[in-house]
């Protein structure tokens, strides 16, 4: 199940960076497994075990991370996530 998330994750920021104005690819690693992967309108939320939560806004070309330290998240474990009916994780 890892491997099957991490290539959809891989796939979807292939796609990303495919479709991107200026031809560069931006990498961003932290060491750690994706858990889990949801898309919304222009934006990817992706969970993973032990760096917390990062959010792909597509419509601004910005990468966040939230984790225990910059923001409110009781544990960096973030294996599943979800939107709820109007887009809000």
């Amino acid at each position: 199940m890892r491997t099957y998330l991490l290539l959809v994750f891989t796939s979807v920021m292939f796609a990303v960076n495919a479709n991107a104005q200026i031809n560069q690819w931006v990498h961003y690693t932290s060491g750690d497994w994706v858990a889990s992967v949801v898309t919304g309108e222009n934006v990817i939320w992706t969970g993973t075990y032990y760096s917390g939560l990062i959010k792909t806004d597509l419509a601004n070309d910005t990468t966040y991370f939230y984790n225990m330290v910059n923001s409110p998240l009781s544990t960096n474990w973030i294996i599943d996530i979800a939107l709820g009916p109007n887009g809000e994780l």
